[in-house]
């Protein structure tokens, strides 16, 4: 398979990636607040064992179509910009957020696995939820990376259409201040890390779309060149 051919199945693997994740994230139902209280927060996991780690799984599985995307996306800035300065953000990005999200998940299916009291009680319960939902601080982070330095990318050459870049600069913007999840119970925060997780998904099936109709090609020479004519 050549590149561009490579490039365009990539696009498929993010629109693979979004879909795995919506799945997993709405097989357990609305998770509880970690203001909830901790009697609360405990029915859910015994409400919802076998659906949490189902959707464990799939979020463990959507890393595979996501490094995929990643490494096309990479090379795809490398030849655009004429060095591998932001693709290598990315991929940093991509890695930051799969590994905080991966051990979120993971806690959240040791809990389903060895119930209640296994994780120490309702208290225990509750502790051990909040760290893996304050994970999503990291995940943002990651994310705001990733999208990030894709974005300065479409930006700079043009390799996508520029409003691309500029909702990519918003995603970026909205996860940093999603961050605030790892200091903040607060609800409305919650929403924030929600509205982050959205955006992101939007902008990857757009920036996939465009992979999949027309992968670049473009040399860093043609690029410059476009832009003085």
């Amino acid at each position: 398979m050549d590149e561009a051919k490579w490039e365009r199945a990539a696009g498929a693997g993010g629109i693979l990636f979004v879909v795995l994740v919506v799945v997993s994230s709405l097989l357990p139902g609305s998770p509880p607040s970690t203001s909830d209280p901790a009697r609360d927060i405990a029915k859910w996991f015994v409400d919802h064992d076998d659906a949490i780690r189902a959707a464990t799984i799939l979020g463990i599985l959507a890393t595979l179509p996501l490094a995929w995307w990643a490494s096309a996306l990479y090379r795809m800035l490398e030849r655009a910009t004429g060095n591998a300065r932001l693709g290598v953000m990315v991929v940093i990005g991509v890695a930051i957020s799969a590994l905080a999200a991966a051990i979120g998940s993971v806690l959240f299916a040791a809990i389903a696995l060895v119930g209640v009291p296994g994780a120490g009680g309702i208290e225990g319960t509750k502790f051990f939820y909040t760290v893996g939902t304050n994970m999503t601080s990291m995940i943002a982070i990651g994310t705001a990376l990733l999208v990030g330095a894709a974005s300065a990318g479409i930006l700079r050459t043009g390799m996508m259409p520029r409003w691309v870049g500029w909702l990519g600069v918003l995603v970026a913007i909205v996860n940093v201040a999603a961050s605030l999840i790892a200091i903040s119970g607060n609800d409305a925060v919650m929403v924030l890390g929600l509205v982050a997780a959205v955006g992101f998904g939007i902008w990857i099936v757009i920036v996939s779309v465009h992979m999949l109709r027309a992968p670049a090609t473009t040399t860093p020479e043609t690029v410059r060149s476009g832009a003085t004519v």
